[in-house]
């Protein structure tokens, strides 16, 4: 860097190397997006580090334990965050027919950037909600999902998926809403917003005894036909690798027989429904537990490149 061209002082090369400099800096910021964002500073969260996602260098936060915590901004600006809400648990089955429980509902998506003030700043992240019970003669509802908040912005917990018992067999609102059991057509309804967090589960049918469970809502779709759930949605937020998040749980099926199965921890997928057993000597179909929610703040760092002195 310090080679000098012939005809040319060092005070002149001097003088153009600070341009160039300057000339470096406002090429290798975010190709040009980030040329207006001063970039928040912080400390917090279960795991940190730097990673490069598309060319742009990110320090990533992640918070994953259920519950309270703080992120502290040690310098005021922009941050990119994605909270989502804890997934709805599936809804149980009844032992000794053929109800199936509906899927639970993928817990509420947001994704976005803001400016924040320097200080603690208040995190909380979604527990996913409760298996629902197989039980003689009809299953009950599953638990809602927990609430993930961060900067005063809520992502909602998924609503718990219908149970075949004939009182909870409507599907639960939520941020994405679940599925309603074999025997009721009543969906769970996601938050619409704005902003949009979720989408409505599916129907369970009309035949109380010899229909699938509706599948959850999820942050990318609606539930499909019984008991297919919606999707979620794939992102590289944490890292240049895509992960799925909010995918709703499915309805117990009519070609099963076993308790549903829990959502991923960290992603708020909605749990499955149970299906059922077929005879009164069938183990009891619980439905599946709804998987916990998750909260990643980020903001972009100066490159190598950029912090050149000469």
């Amino acid at each position: 860097m310090r080679k000098m061209r012939m005809g040319m002082s060092a005070n002149t090369l001097r003088g153009r190397g600070r341009w160039l400099v300057v000339a470096m800096m406002l090429s290798t910021v975010g190709a040009g997006e980030a040329e207006a964002t001063t970039w928040a500073q912080g400390a917090g969260g279960d795991t940190n580090y730097v990673t490069q996602i598309d060319g742009i260098l990110w320090q990533v936060h992640v918070f994953t334990n259920v519950g309270e915590s703080t992120f502290e901004v040690t310098s005021a600006g922009d941050v990119e965050y994605l909270i989502v809400g804890g997934g709805g648990g599936g809804g149980g089955a009844a032992r000794n027919n053929n109800r199936r429980g509906g899927g639970g509902g993928a817990g509420g998506l947001l994704t976005g950037r803001l400016a924040v003030e320097s200080g603690m700043h208040g995190i909380q992240v979604g527990q996913g909600g409760s298996a629902g019970p197989g039980l003689d003669g009809g299953g009950n509802q599953g638990g809602d999902g927990g609430d993930s908040v961060a900067f005063g912005l809520a992502a909602l917990g998924g609503g718990g998926g219908g149970g075949s018992s004939s009182a909870e067999r409507p599907g639960r609102d939520g941020g994405s809403g679940s599925g309603a059991a074999g025997g009721n057509t009543n969906v769970g309804t996601g938050e619409a917003g704005p902003p949009r967090q979720g989408h409505d589960g599916g129907s369970g049918g009309g035949n109380a005894n010899n229909d699938a469970g509706g599948g959850g809502g999820g942050a990318g779709s609606a539930a499909g036909t019984r008991p297919a759930p919606g999707d979620g949605l794939s992102l590289s937020f944490a890292g240049p690798n895509p992960v799925i998040y909010a995918t709703g749980g499915p309805g117990g099926a009519t070609s099963l027989t076993e308790h549903g199965q829990n959502g991923l921890a960290n992603t708020g997928d909605g749990g499955s429904g149970g299906a059922s057993a077929s005879t009164s000597s069938g183990a009891q179909r619980d439905g599946g537990a709804g998987g916990s929610g998750i909260v990643i703040i980020r903001y972009q760092v100066m490159t190598g490149t950029e912090m050149m002195i000469f």
